[in-house]
């Protein structure tokens, strides 16, 4: 129990800095490097995406089920596939964005930011398949918080560092101790493996195929909120996006914190009770995780809508307070998207993997059109968001229908 408050604290920590880091940047940096600061977020969020292939949803369901001496083996086989990948699309990445004149400088930091965060990242994800969750908490802490706290007080401190450079080279110094702890982490589990490490071209062709349909569900709904900044952006120019990043990272916030209080040490449990066929333990988990899950985000979703407009006056933010409009319906698609998250789970726990596919494929698809529209029509920015929501809504509606279906078929 003990550990489980430190890490829980630990997450809620992370969370804490992080949302007055988004705060404290907004005041020390300029409209145009929080806009590109946005947009830089949004290029290294959905690139993980790309990077990772969501190979983690094959690799967790193996690891949380393996032997103790079959772990070493799958967690190195896993990194196999990450660098070959890393090869192939970190170079791509890297000229692309110099093709939409970003410099060799910035390009290069965003490609080494997406590295280390996505290596890291998968790190803790197997932390917690492992059980390891006092570790993942503290390397989350490190990942989130710790350099964040540095670069408040190095831009505190001195005016002519408070720039978009300096972020990203703080983010990039900070992630190096978390991944030199994962790590070690690993190679404790070497003395428990058979024999020496061998590459299991087989295990990551397989991977690789049943990832798949999670892995262009994933590309389709994070183009959802990928892109959303860039429309903006087209509608509504720079300080509506710079306004747009404050309140969707401060309301994002809500998403990491049912993540790192409820999901991060549910998650196993939920798949085991769904692989053994316990559908009594799976019932209480579904509920025990939807009430808590709810009840988190509703709570931190009523005090950012009371508290955001009094808390952009105490910081002197009046240049973002008339889009204070947004964060209702920015707050409205994030307690949607926590509601999803069991019938997702769900789904996931039953293999469904094709229809989450589909429903992440429809969902983009209607939002794309409706921001296309929009954007011809040049419709007022907060239209994308109606967007966003209305894409949400549709994942929803169907992940609970396909649920419920798949839920009778399961446990028949």
């Amino acid at each position: 129990m003990f550990i489980k408050i430190v890490s829980v604290s630990l997450r809620l920590l992370t969370l804490a800095v992080k949302f007055i880091f988004v705060i404290f940047i907004a005041k020390f940096i300029s409209t145009k490097d929080m806009a590109n600061y946005g947009y830089i977020m949004a290029i290294i969020g959905y690139m993980i995406y790309a990077v990772g292939f969501e190979f983690y949803t094959y690799s967790n369901r193996i690891l949380i089920c393996a032997k103790e001496e079959e772990l070493y083996n799958l967690i190195w086989n896993q990194q196999v596939f990450y660098l070959i990948v890393y090869i192939a699309v970190l170079p791509l990445l890297f000229f692309a964005m110099l093709s939409f004149s970003f410099s060799p400088f910035m390009s290069g930091l965003v490609c080494t930011l997406v590295f280390l965060e996505h290596i890291c990242q998968e790190w803790n994800r197997i932390l917690i398949s492992l059980g390891k969750s006092l570790e993942a908490s503290v390397v989350l802490f490190l990942r989130g918080g710790a350099w964040s706290i540095a670069v408040i007080l190095i831009m505190f401190l001195y005016d002519s560092l408070r720039n978009l450079d300096v972020i990203l080279v703080g983010w990039i110094i900070g992630l190096m101790l978390p991944l030199y702890i994962c790590l070690l982490e690993t190679l404790k589990l070497r003395k428990k493996s058979k024999g020496i490490f061998t590459i299991d071209l087989l295990w990551i062709k397989k991977g690789i195929l049943v990832s798949i349909s999670l892995f262009i569900a994933s590309l389709a709904i994070k183009a959802t909120v990928t892109f959303d900044r860039f429309f903006i952006g087209d509608l509504g120019g720079e300080e509506v996006v710079a306004a747009y990043v404050i309140y969707i990272s401060i309301s994002n916030a809500i998403l990491s914190s049912v993540d790192a209080a409820v999901v991060s040490f549910m998650f196993p449990s939920f798949i085991k009770s769904a692989h053994q066929k316990n559908k009594t333990e799976f019932d209480q988990i579904c509920k025990i995780f939807l009430i808590r899950c709810m009840g988190i985000a509703l709570f931190f979703a009523v005090g950012v809508a009371l508290l955001i407009e009094p808390m952009m006056d105490v910081f002197q933010l009046q240049q973002y307070v008339e889009h204070v409009a947004m964060v209702n319906w920015i707050l409205l698609y994030v307690v949607i998207t926590v509601a999803a998250l069991p019938f997702h789970l769900g789904l996931y726990s039953f293999n469904e993997d094709k229809i989450i596919m589909k429903i992440s494929i429809l969902s983009a698809v209607v939002f794309f059109i409706m921001s296309g529209y929009f954007m011809i029509n040049n419709m007022p920015p907060i239209s994308i968001i109606y967007a966003v929501v209305i894409a949400s809504l549709i994942v929803l509606s169907l992940k609970y229908y396909y649920f419920n279906k798949s839920y009778k078929k399961w446990f028949q």
